[in-house]
């Protein structure tokens, strides 16, 4: 049995949008990747952070049921005087992903019994640099459900 479906699942989200993006034209200058990488980091930047999953049943036998919730953050990069417009267009981006994740819950059933159930909260933090540019990031968690199969 698997431990968890955790990686799968952060891997399902991130491989669904990345291959929707090219539907979605708010999304056309955006990079979206698996996890934050400076080197790869643009103007408008989508990437996988943090996982958690908390598993029912535990210790009984199976199946399972986890719950994960997965961080995804928006990163909008602008001059410092702009955070206002940043933060708006790092908004409008998270209205697109939550879109697509809301209308194929089951993310193409790339795994199975994972689903997307919604985004259940988020922040927004700022980065300044040298060069008088800021980044405004809108961190999102989202809910995801995922069954385990039967037990040990």
């Amino acid at each position: 049995m698997t431990t968890t479906n955790l990686i799968v699942a952060k891997r399902a989200v991130i491989g669904y949008l990345q291959d929707k993006q090219a539907t979605q034209p708010a999304l056309n200058d955006v990079l979206i990747h698996y996890a934050y990488n400076p080197k790869l980091a643009e103007q408008e930047y989508v990437w996988g952070g943090a996982a958690r999953f908390v598993r029912g049943n535990a210790g009984l036998a199976g199946p399972y049921d986890e719950q994960i919730s997965l961080e995804l953050f928006v990163d909008v990069r602008a001059f410092a005087a702009e955070l206002e417009a940043a933060d708006a267009r790092g908004g409008e981006i998270a209205e697109v992903l939550d879109g697509l994740l809301s209308a194929d819950p089951k993310l193409g059933n790339v795994v199975p019994g994972l689903v997307y159930r919604s985004v259940t909260s988020g922040e927004i933090a700022y980065g300044y640099y040298d060069d008088d540019s800021a980044t405004s990031s809108l961190g999102l968690e989202l809910l995801l459900r995922c069954h385990l199969g039967s037990g040990r």
